[in-house]
């Protein structure tokens, strides 16, 4: 029983954070109102992409949380040659997802017959995003990882929940702000 409460200890906290945070994301979602009529394509494209921020920055925790419970990764902030490789890996992830879901966004719009903009757009915009949520992301996820462990939490019990509400809301201000940079239409 000591173990479960222990979870529940310093998981629920992480919960309740999580979801007060999943308000923010709904507001940028909100804020992006007028944008979403004009590009239809990101009514398509954001599900796909807050799924894919919060499934790649879930497993970077998670590596990380690994690698610090086995000593592999030293709970301080530097650029060992192993948290490089995990950072390498995380955003070519990225960087072909983010490429993907911009493609398949157009290409639902088509065969679906919404009204879209051009490839090259959707496709920046996606890209854009997906790159700057990835370098918000992973200094966050590496700097709580560390904070967590080093207080004598489990990295895999706190950050779950926390990473993925985060990845939303990074996820929607980065598409909030890709769309200004590539579009002009908010």
């Amino acid at each position: 029983m000591g173990e479960a409460r222990r979870i529940f200890a310093q998981g629920f906290p992480a919960e309740a954070i999580a979801i007060t945070l999943e308000l923010l994301a709904g507001f940028v979602l909100v804020s992006m109102a007028s944008s979403l009529e004009k590009i239809t394509g990101l009514l398509i494209l954001i599900p796909a992409f807050l799924e894919m921020r919060g499934d790649i920055s879930g497993s970077y925790a998670s590596r990380l949380g690994t690698a610090l419970h086995q000593g592999i990764i030293a709970p301080e902030l530097t650029l060992s040659d192993e948290l490089k490789q995990n950072l390498l890996g995380t955003y070519a992830l990225a960087l072909a997802e983010s490429l993907l879901i911009g493609f398949a966004a157009y290409a639902v719009c088509l065969l679906l017959g919404f009204p879209n903009p051009s490839l090259p757009t959707i496709v920046a915009i996606s890209l854009l995003a997906g790159v700057l949520s990835s370098v918000l992301m992973t200094g966050l996820v590496t700097a709580s990882a560390i904070f967590v462990y080093s207080r004598g939490l489990d990295p895999d019990t706190v950050l779950g929940p926390y990473i993925n509400t985060m990845g939303d809301v990074v996820g929607m201000l980065s598409l909030f702000l890709a769309v200004l940079v590539v579009g002009g239409w908010l």
